[in-house]
């Protein structure tokens, strides 16, 4: 029965005949510069062949009827619209966190706050060392010449 709300939950195979079914097939580059592109759409043979090299590849798959009808009006290469990237970002998180990329992520995060904090540090001590090296400089002092006469 079809409540009009979208289902959020994860497709464990693919489905033997959906007449109706729609499928976008998303790129995403951890750390790229660009927002997730649409890179396949399909409806009934075309999106269940989609799902079906989905599966094939291990790629994760995720079902929300609502968020597929707004994506697959999409171009091919168009990056997803503002509208849209809140529920793109979720179902990003579940297969990065099914992938086990999510720890990978972290990981890489981690690393590079400790390379800043270290950067940091070493900047500091290279600056502390340039005040210890450096000349204080002072007050020069004359001596009086000896006095010849007496």
């Amino acid at each position: 029965m079809d409540t009009g709300e979208a289902e959020d939950k994860p497709d464990t195979e693919p489905a033997k005949s959906r007449a109706d079914q729609t499928a976008i097939a998303l790129s995403y580059e951890i750390g790229g510069e660009h927002l997730p592109k649409v890179v396949a759409t399909g409806r009934g043979k075309l999106a269940e062949d989609i799902i079906r090299l989905a599966f094939e590849a291990g790629v994760k798959v995720r079902q929300d009827a609502d968020l597929a009808q707004l994506l697959v009006t999409l171009d091919l290469d168009s990056e997803i619209p503002t509208e849209a990237l809140e529920a793109v970002a979720e179902i990003l998180s579940y297969v990065y966190k099914a992938n086990g990329k999510m720890a990978e992520m972290k990981e890489a995060a981690k690393a590079a706050a400790e390379a800043a904090e270290t950067a940091e540090a070493e900047a500091e001590r290279a600056l502390a060392m340039q005040k210890i090296e450096k000349p204080v400089p002072s007050e020069k002092t004359e001596t009086p010449e000896p006095n010849d006469k007496i």
